[in-house]
C-alpha cells in the first residue's frame, strides 16, 4: 500500500453502499413535451414500417405465425419499386397518403 490510500472493508457497516452511476434521462429531469407534430403522433407500427404504413399502394399480408408483410402494389406495373421494400421506408417517390388511414400529405414525399 502507498502512503495516502484508505482501506475500506466490504463488511464495514460505516462504508456507504455503492450506487451505480445512472445518466439523467430527459423524461426524469424535465417537464413532458406537449407537441402535435406528425412524428409525435406516429404509432409504433408507423415507426417500424415508415411511409408504407399510411400509403395508398400498400397491400398487407399476414401468416399464421403473426408476421405481417408489406407489399407495394406499384411494383406490379413499375420496376422502380421493390415488391417487398426494406422497412422502414423513409422516402418514396410513389408515396400517396391513404386518406382512410388518416395520413397527412407530405409535399416532399418523406
Amino acid at each position: 500500500m502507498l502512503g495516502n490510500e484508505e482501506t475500506v472493508r466490504v463488511d464495514d457497516p460505516t462504508t456507504p453502499p455503492a450506487t451505480p452511476a445512472t445518466p439523467a434521462t430527459p423524461a426524469a429531469t424535465s417537464q413532458p413535451r406537449h407537441t402535435t407534430s406528425r412524428e409525435d403522433q406516429m404509432t409504433s407500427t408507423d415507426l417500424r414500417v415508415g411511409l408504407c404504413a399510411t400509403c395508398l399502394h400498400v397491400r398487407r399480408a399476414g401468416n399464421q405465425r403473426g408476421s405481417v408483410f408489406y407489399r407495394c402494389a406499384r411494383a406490379e406495373d413499375d420496376p422502380r419499386f421493390p415488391k417487398y421494400p426494406r422497412l422502414p421506408v423513409v422516402n418514396c417517390i410513389g408515396y400517396e397518403p391513404d386518406v382512410d388511414s388518416g395520413a397527412q400529405a407530405h409535399g416532399d414525399n418523406r
